[in-house]
């Protein structure tokens, strides 16, 4: 999420690195070594919590926000609109959060997007289930985009409210192109909120107090923030924060002074500074201070000299002697270092204006630029803090350049060194979070996850993005490409880490958990063995005996796709032994509520062979006959089994049971 989309609220609209420490654009992954890659993050649920938590303590309600909230509660959904900047998304988010309802639900979007952009957008009311929190966002969307949707939105709203489930729609902002005046009464208009009271709300939630009304109207600060974007102020107040933490010791009165200038006149500083740097070599420097930022002088002084190399400056023709020494070279171009021998430029964000500056006016470099930063990344000089920050950095001047793909170039040459498998996961989540080019790398990593060839490295970073970050609000097409992964690496680290990962996505998820088990069981596949062992743990889910709603394991549709899962399962034609998986499946049937479902597919699975089903009496005579405490309720368990099979053979009850 970014700042730069309509919302008011939620979160950066670019890096603002101002200091030491390490730099994060969104959901990144950035993490110390390969296994921590692969194994280790905070799951995308955890995620979108945090997400939405640190969202409502910045929120400030719109005008007509009590309205909208009062249509959500009484009919299940309710139809935003507003101007651009309004905070209609913000507002959305927070609406659906404010629900009192478990949080084992939290928000999902829809439709979401498929893999084939010629096929219409489908409201799938089928896939809505009880308590679900809904986002529809139509903002940005196209006019046929929109009348495709639109048409289907009274009868999917008609099962949101049948399920028990609540729905915002955030329309385009001329709804009158959309909707006729029966609908007008569905539809709330929301009103951006006064500039300062969303300034002094990110102000306080990032712990910043002690101003007063006035400080904060200088120069008719509000006013010139009330008549642009509300990015603005969000950003104002990033770097109002990032002043702070640079020059604690100084006043809020000063924080504000340095985040304007920072906000309004580095470009015109960083222009006047280049024409006064002659010398390659001195720009070369500014440029290679400005990219990595914070790194220590001797990193920053090679990435500059690599730079000159790349570009086919000539060298200093001087007797080395009579170079200037480093700290003179620095101070040319009014970059300081501290006491570690960090280096880093005084003003606020100048380092973030120079690269702007060059990206903007030396369009012919910028392929260089692109594999200076490619090559010097792996300097060992630089920090791992270091690298993030300059993965990032680079990220946001080639998308804004509109060069993206030189962020995907740079993630597939960095992928091939262990050592920066973090940054190439971060260039790509820098890809992903942008809002023009967001598709195109969903659709990169779709490209890489049906590869054949695919490295084990990139392998393991596709996961890792898709798990951690797409899933966040494209889960189904995380879960499309974490399946590839699992079909083409099976039993290696990556092919585990995304097995693990579609168990975590679906058992949260009913409908995924849905679409998940119809790919296992009716999709084709070149590796059954692979989708077996998926599918024997996913009959084991606890996604199937939920607590709050309806069990799926009651689904007619769900029992027929479990009976043809567990027939291949039992049948051992492709060497799985799924005794374990057998017995917590009786193990569940401890619930005498879903004990004749489930002993009922186990016995349908058989398909009437004697073989199997003699299998099935075996494993279910040996878990009863375990000596545990429940040692009485499973050979009950066991007894029902064996007279389904009894049944199923047309024996009648034997004489013998299992029970003593």
């Amino acid at each position: 999420m970014s700042a730069g989309t309509e919302s008011f609220i939620v979160g950066p609209s670019g890096p603002v690195h101002s200091g030491t420490g390490n730099l994060y654009a969104g959901p990144t992954f950035i993490l110390g070594s390969l296994q921590q890659l692969v194994r280790v993050g905070r799951s995308p649920r955890a995620l979108e919590r945090g997400h939405l938590r640190w969202l409502e303590q910045r929120f400030v309600e719109p005008e007509h926000y009590g309205r909208a909230r009062g249509l959500l509660e009484d009919t299940g959904s309710v139809l935003l609109t507003g101007a651009e900047g309004s905070g209609r998304r913000a507002t959305a988010q927070v609406l659906l959060y404010r629900l009192d309802l478990t949080d084992a639900e939290l928000i999902r979007e829809v439709p979401e997007e498929t893999d084939d952009p010629s096929e219409n957008p489908v409201l799938d009311a089928d896939a809505v289930e009880s308590g679900q929190r809904l986002l529809l966002d139509l903002s940005a969307k196209d006019k046929t985009y929109c009348e495709v949707v639109l048409k289907q939105l009274p009868s999917y709203r008609a099962e949101v409210r049948e399920r028990g489930a609540h729905l915002v729609v955030i329309l385009p902002h001329r709804r009158e192109d959309y909707f006729g005046s029966e609908r007008g009464p569905l539809i709330v208009e929301i009103v951006r909120p006064k500039s300062k009271e969303v300034f002094q709300r990110y102000l306080r939630s990032d712990g910043i107090t002690g101003f007063t009304s006035e400080q904060l109207g200088v120069d008719n600060l509000m006013t010139q923030l009330g008549s642009g974007p509300v990015r603005e102020i969000v950003r104002l107040a990033e770097l109002v924060r990032a002043a702070k933490e640079r020059a604690p010791t100084r006043t809020f009165p000063d924080w504000l002074r340095e985040a304007r200038a920072a906000l309004t006149e580095r470009s015109s500083e960083v222009a006047q500074q280049v024409q006064g740097l002659h010398l390659g070599r001195q720009r070369a420097l500014l440029l290679a201070t400005a990219m990595f930022s914070e790194a220590h002088a001797d990193a920053i002084f090679a990435a500059a000299s690599t730079l000159c190399e790349r570009v086919e400056h000539p060298e200093d023709d001087r007797p080395r002697l009579e170079w200037e020494g480093l700290a003179e070279r620095f101070e040319e171009i009014k970059a300081k270092a501290d006491n570690a021998g960090r280096v880093h430029f005084p003003p606020l964000a100048y380092d973030q204006a120079v690269l702007i500056h060059f990206w903007t006016n030396r369009p012919d470099l910028r392929d260089n630029f692109r594999d200076w930063v490619g090559t010097t990344l792996g300097h060992r000089m630089l920090s791992d803090a270091d690298r993030d920050a300059a993965v990032i950095r680079f990220a946001e001047q080639a998308l804004r350049t509109d060069r993206p793909d030189d962020l995907r170039l740079l993630a597939e040459h960095w992928v091939t060194r262990t050592d920066l498998l973090p940054q190439a996961a971060t260039a790509v989540v820098c890809g992903l979070n942008h809002e023009r080019y967001g598709r195109l790398f969903r659709h990169q990593l779709y490209i890489w996850s049906r590869d054949d060839g695919l490295s084990a490295d990139l392998a393991q970073v596709v996961v890792q993005v898709c798990s951690g970050v797409l899933a966040l609000r494209y889960p189904r097409q995380a879960l499309v490409r974490l399946h590839h992964i699992l079909r083409r690496h099976s039993g290696a680290t990556a092919g585990d880490a995304a097995r693990d990962a579609l168990l975590d996505l679906t058992s949260h998820d009913r409908s995924l958990y849905r679409y998940l088990l119809s790919r296992v069981i009716d999709g084709p596949t070149t590796n059954p063995a692979v989708e077996l062992a998926l599918f024997l743990n996913l009959a084991t889910s606890d996604c199937l005996l939920p607590k709050r709603t309806s069990p799926l394991i009651t689904d007619p549709a769900i029992q027929g796709q479990l009976i043809t899962g567990w027939g291949a399962a039992l049948d051992g034609s492709f060497s799985l032994d799924c005794t374990d998986q057998v017995r917590t499946w009786l193990a569940a049937c401890a619930n005498e509520r879903y004990r004749e479902p489930l002993l009922t597919v186990l016995v349908q699975a058989a398909g009437g062979r004697g073989e199997l089903l003699n299998r099935l009496y075996v494993i279910a005579l040996d878990w009863a006959h375990a000596p545990v405490e429940s040692q009485q309720k499973r050979r009950g368990i066991a007894d029902c089994l064996n007279n389904k099979i009894d049944a199923e053979l047309g024996l009648g009850d034997r004489t013998e049971g299992i029970s003593p």
